[in-house]
């Protein structure tokens, strides 16, 4: 059985792989439980919350451009999910819907199961987090054993909110990928591939395709553009009749279509397939 203080350290773990990307959020993220060693201070519990709230706000807007995002098709100052006019600024909402669907419309987002509701529930929690930091009478100048209690709820919110993010992640990579597997293997694997083409003399023959994640990038007009991830192995021919040989190779590729999801996954066109064939000239 897991202690509750074994149960502590391992949240704490997963919430530091979480924000492991970048040493600015470990270094707050560290800087949050020196908070509640301010002893002398009694609003140590509430410096404590408010610094992982600000981290898990500064990781939300992380690589977004608040021009861009206003340029989205779906982005309305008219609308309070998306414009809080009393502090005229971005909501979570628009930023969590922009950080993974970019400038997808409502139609588009549709076709992903229950992505607004994801996404609204990611907000609720993530508002949840502001209870802890709000100064009142119960959380000002409370005492060890209320912190350790309020410490615990505040970080299994945090555990949640993070678990969440990763299931919004699933939704547009992961499940993504295995709903329209078949389709995106078989299209791939019957274009004509010019990095493979140049590897071989007399042709090539693609023997599998392997295909390890997806990825939304973003829309153009009434497509949406995504990014296919994998291992390709294949055989290639050089020669002639009796002086013919083959060579096989399995090696990462990366590709770029345009998808359109009206009825099911139809992808209009390729941007772009590229083998990294780097290995066989090492």
């Amino acid at each position: 059985m897991i202690s509750l203080k074994q149960k502590g350290s391992y949240m704490k773990r997963k919430i530091q792989d979480f924000f492991a990307n970048k040493d600015f959020y470990l270094q707050l993220l560290n800087a949050t439980y020196l908070s509640l060693k301010q002893y002398n201070n009694p609003l140590r519990f509430n410096n404590f919350c408010l610094g992982y709230r600000e981290l898990f706000t500064l990781f939300l807007k992380e690589n977004i451009d608040d021009g861009q995002l206003m340029q989205s098709q779906w982005f309305s100052k008219d609308n309070p999910k998306y414009w809080d006019n009393t502090h005229q600024r971005i909501t979570r909402n628009a930023y969590i819907r922009y950080n993974f669907f970019h400038n997808l419309s409502d139609t588009q987002i549709s076709c992903f199961p229950n992505a607004f509701k994801e996404i609204n529930d990611f907000v609720k929690l993530f508002n949840k987090l502001s209870t802890f930091v709000h100064i009142k009478q119960e959380t000002f100048n409370i005492n060890k054993g209320e912190i350790i209690s309020r410490k615990k709820a505040f970080e299994e919110c945090i555990f949640a909110l993070i678990t969440h993010y990763k299931n919004i992640e699933k939704l547009t990579g992961y499940d993504f990928f295995e709903q329209y597997e078949d389709e995106l293997i078989t299209y791939v694997a019957n274009e004509n591939i010019e990095d493979i083409d140049e590897l071989s003399g007399s042709g090539y023959n693609v023997e599998e395709f392997y295909c390890e994640d997806v990825c939304l990038v973003k829309a153009v007009d009434d497509l949406i553009e995504i990014s296919v991830r994998g291992t390709v192995s294949f055989e290639t021919y050089h020669g002639y009749r009796d002086d013919e040989c083959s060579f096989q190779y399995s090696l990462p590729f990366d590709a770029r279509l345009l998808v359109s999801l009206d009825n099911g996954l139809n992808i209009k066109k390729t941007k772009q397939i590229n083998v990294d064939s780097t290995s066989i000239y090492q």
